[in-house]
């Protein structure tokens, strides 16, 4: 099991290689990864963007996101000391 995101927009786009600027996306492909999970972006100028990701839903996910499945259906949050 897991969960997949897909964002995609149809405006002016860039080259993912050429725009280094900022920690956003670099981010979002570090948090992908550290849960075993994947990241693609797919992006060309005037083409528009479109990131995708995959993340297995594993206790380990659970546990770094804070979230615990208490057995009941219902999620409970508790405070991970390990995220800021």
């Amino acid at each position: 099991m897991e969960i997949s995101l897909r964002i995609e927009d149809d405006g002016r786009g860039f080259e993912p290689v050429v725009n280094t600027t900022g920690f956003g996306l670099q981010g979002m492909r570090e948090r992908a990864e550290a849960l075993g999970g994947s990241f693609c972006l797919v992006s060309q100028p005037r083409q528009g963007c479109q990131i995708l990701a995959s993340i297995p839903l594993s206790v380990r996910t659970l546990e770094f996101t804070g979230k615990l499945d208490t057995g009941t259906g219902d999620m409970e949050t508790r405070r991970n000391p390990d995220i800021a």
